[in-house]
């Protein structure tokens, strides 16, 4: 919920945004937070247009994601593949192919188990 441009509400009352899982016909009452930003005493109106809903789709968390996939590369980046230095350049080169291509199946760190 976001305050509404429509809003009739006076600038010192502040409404806090917030997350709800809206059904259609199938919701009760939404609470609404309000924040008085003085100590002046706020009269509402009946009927006062307070918020409005908007839509909006909570995805993954992309930052996490990346995150993950910084420390992915950089675990790549260290990994020495050819110690005894027996691969061409382009066989250790195909070898960090296949490995970035299956990336999720590694674990990075001591609790990751890696996916199947």
């Amino acid at each position: 919920m976001l305050g509404s441009d429509d809003n009739c509400v006076a600038e010192w009352l502040d409404v806090e945004p917030s997350v709800i899982n809206y059904r259609i016909r199938k919701n009760g009452e939404v609470f609404v937070n309000l924040s008085n930003l003085t100590a002046k005493t706020v009269t509402i109106a009946p009927c006062t247009v307070l918020c409005e809903l908007q839509l909006v789709t909570i995805e993954d968390d992309v930052f996490q994601k990346n995150e993950v996939k910084q420390k992915k590369d950089k675990v790549l980046a260290d990994l020495n593949l050819d110690h005894d230095q027996i691969l061409t350049d382009e066989q250790r080169q195909e070898v960090r192919d296949l490995m970035q291509i299956n990336e999720d199946l590694f674990s990075v760190h001591d609790t990751d188990l890696g996916n199947c």
